[in-house]
This record gives structure tokens, sequence and C-alpha cells, in this order.
């Protein structure tokens, strides 16, 4: 009767109560959030992309692969950390679809993925021609010891990792970075 009916559809829930994943992480984004850091919006981005993809999945279209895309870059241009999530978005992705590994699926999931990298790109380039190093400051000294002036050090130590004011320093930070990341 009842009962199993209700087990049933524990066992095949829809794409909407899949949207519990992202309701789990984001927790996770509160617990950074005292914090002030770069952490914080790196979370929101990725939770974000996470949630698009589970609830977009069954109607993907160019667009819909645009917007994850653009969450995921966004994840990535705050923190490079992010990067070590791809695999655990592929087994998403593929366990979204049934684990068929159709060359539909390859090509959709590879359309998301070289979105964000694409959008992604601009970071490194702008790190690579300006500083030498494409993934500074994560990697400073290993590219180009000496890169970092005390002054820079100063700058970064004061705008980043110090405590803020809330989001919206936290977001002003961001783009202080993305557009002047010198400090001068």
């Amino acid at each position: 009767g009842q009962d199993q009916d209700y087990q049933t559809d524990l066992m095949f829930m829809t794409r909407m109560e899949l949207l519990v994943i992202p309701m789990l992480l984001v927790p996770i984004v509160f617990a950074v959030f005292h914090q002030q850091t770069h952490d914080l919006l790196t979370s929101l981005f990725f939770c974000a992309a996470i949630a698009s993809l589970i609830k977009e999945y069954d109607s993907m279209t160019t667009l819909k692969v645009w917007n994850i895309g653009l969450l995921l870059a966004f994840a990535l241009w705050t923190k490079y950390s992010a990067l070590l999530y791809i695999p655990w978005i592929a087994l998403l992705w593929f366990g979204l679809s049934g684990w068929k590994f159709t060359k539909e699926n390859w090509k959709v999931f590879g359309l998301i993925i070289a979105t964000a990298f694409l959008f992604w790109l601009a970071v490194p380039v702008r790190n690579g021609m300006q500083y030498k190093d494409p993934f500074y400051p994560a990697l400073s000294g290993i590219f180009s010891p000496g890169i970092w002036s005390p002054i820079q050090a100063l700058y970064f130590e004061n705008q980043v990792m110090s405590p803020g004011g809330g989001l919206l320093d936290a977001l002003a930070r961001f783009f202080g970075l993305v557009f002047d990341p010198q400090g001068a």
C-alpha cells in the first residue's frame, strides 16, 4: 500500500528533489561566513552552479550551459582550489544521467567544463602577462621568485586576509583583486 509507494518515491526522486545536495552544502557557506574571506564567495558561486546543474539537467540548453559555466568560472576566479571539485561535478553529472556514458552526455558535460575554463582563462592570462606567473598569488615564488614586494604582500594581507565587514566587503575585495591586482 502506501508504505511501498513511499519507499518507491524515496528511491526514484525527481531532479527537483535532488536540490537537497546544494542545500546540504549551504551550511558550509554559512560556516565560512564568520571568516569573511574569499572562501565565502567561492562557496556561494560553486553552490549556485551545482544547484543550477541539478535543476536544469533535464532541459539543458546552450544558455543554461553558459550560465553554469560562468558560475563555475566565478568560483575559479575567486579561489583556484575550486579546480579540485571538477571531478566531483563529473560524478554528479553522470549520476544524474543514470550512469549513461553516451556521446551526448560527454558532449554537454564537456561544454560546461569548457565554458567554465573559457571564462576562467582571463585570470591566468592576466596574471601571466602582469606577474609572469599564471597562478599568482597561489604559487607565488615558484614560477617567478621575488615578484612580491613588501608593499604588495602588505596590501594582499590587509585586503584579502584581514577580517571584513560583510558580504559587500567580500565582493568589493574580489572586484578589487580582479581589476586592481597590484593594489596601486
